[in-house]
C-alpha cells in the first residue's frame, strides 16, 4: 500500500512538457491551463474531436500527449492511460509512415510552418509517455503492467543512445571532411585567427570559467526514467539481477 502512495505522488507532483513547432490557439489555451493547474479544463479542450481511427493515424498524437498529461496531473489514471495508449498507437503510425519513406514531405512541410501537418513526435515524448503511464499505472497496483511500460522506456533510452551516437559521429565526419575541403580553408583561417586574438580568448576564458562545473551525460539518457526505473526495481525487484540493475541505474543518475 505504501509504495502504491509513494507512485501517486509522484504522478501528482510530475508534468509532461510538449511543444511543437506551431500550435494551434487551443494549444496555447491549454498551455496557460496547465501552468494555472486547471487540469479538466485543459484536456476538456480536445473532446470535441470526431476521430476515424483508419484515416487519421498520427494526427490527434499532440492531442493524445497533451489529454494524458492532463489526466496523469489530476490524478485521473485511467483517463491518463487510456490517452497515453491512443498517443502510442498514433506514435506507431507515424514510424511506419517513416519507414515507408513519407517523411520527406512531412519534414519540408515542418519547416514551410504547415499546421495541418501531424505533430512530430520526438524521442522524448516517446520515453515519456511510457515513464508516465507506467505511474499511473503504479498508482493503481498494476505492477507487472507498470514493469512492461518501464522497459519499454528504457529500450526508447536505449535506442536514443544509439541514434545520437550515429548523428554525432555523422556531424563529427562533416566537420573533418570541411576541414580537409579548400573550399572552407579561407573560413577555418579566419577562425582560427579570432581564436588567436587576445580579446577573444580573455572572453572565451570568462565563459570557461563560467561553465567549468557543468559536464555532458556520457550517453543520451533521461536522468527522471532513470531514477524511476531504479526506484521501481528496488522496491518491486523479484531477483538478484532486478537489484543489480537498480544499483546500476542509480548510479547513472548520481553521475549526472
Amino acid at each position: 500500500m505504501k509504495k502504491t502512495v509513494l507512485f501517486a505522488s509522484l504522478a501528482s507532483s510530475s508534468l509532461l512538457f510538449l511543444s511543437g513547432c506551431a500550435t494551434p490557439e487551443r494549444y496555447g489555451a491549454s498551455a496557460t491551463m496547465f501552468e494555472q493547474g486547471q487540469y479538466g479544463p485543459a484536456r476538456e479542450l480536445f473532446k470535441d474531436q470526431k476521430r476515424n481511427p483508419e484515416k487519421d493515424g498520427d494526427k490527434y498524437v499532440l492531442d493524445d500527449l497533451i489529454v494524458g498529461a492532463a489526466s496523469h496531473a489530476a490524478m485521473d489514471f485511467d483517463a491518463a492511460i487510456a490517452a497515453f495508449d491512443s498517443a502510442e498507437t498514433g506514435i506507431k503510425a507515424q514510424d511506419e509512415a517513416l519507414l515507408a519513406g513519407k517523411g520527406v514531405a512531412q519534414a519540408s512541410a515542418i519547416l514551410s510552418n504547415d499546421n495541418s501537418l501531424p505533430y512530430p513526435v520526438q524521442q522524448y515524448d516517446k520515453i515519456m509517455a511510457n515513464t508516465y503511464k507506467a505511474i499511473d499505472q503504479l498508482a493503481k497496483g498494476e505492477v507487472d503492467a507498470a514493469r512492461v511500460e518501464l522497459n519499454r522506456a528504457g529500450e526508447r533510452q536505449r535506442m536514443c543512445k544509439v541514434h545520437f551516437a550515429k548523428l554525432i559521429q555523422k556531424q563529427e565526419e562533416e566537420a573533418a571532411a570541411a576541414k580537409r575541403d579548400a573550399k572552407f580553408a579561407d573560413a577555418f583561417k579566419i577562425v582560427e585567427q579570432s581564436l588567436a586574438n587576445p580579446e577573444t580568448e580573455k572572453n572565451v576564458e570568462a565563459y570557461r570559467a563560467m561553465t567549468e562545473d557543468w559536464g555532458s551525460y556520457a550517453d543520451f539518457m533521461n536522468p527522471f526514467t532513470t531514477f524511476l526505473r531504479g526506484l521501481f526495481l528496488a522496491l518491486y525487484g523479484e531477483d538478484a539481477s532486478d537489484y543489480e540493475e537498480a544499483c546500476r541505474l542509480m548510479r547513472q543518475c548520481h553521475a549526472v
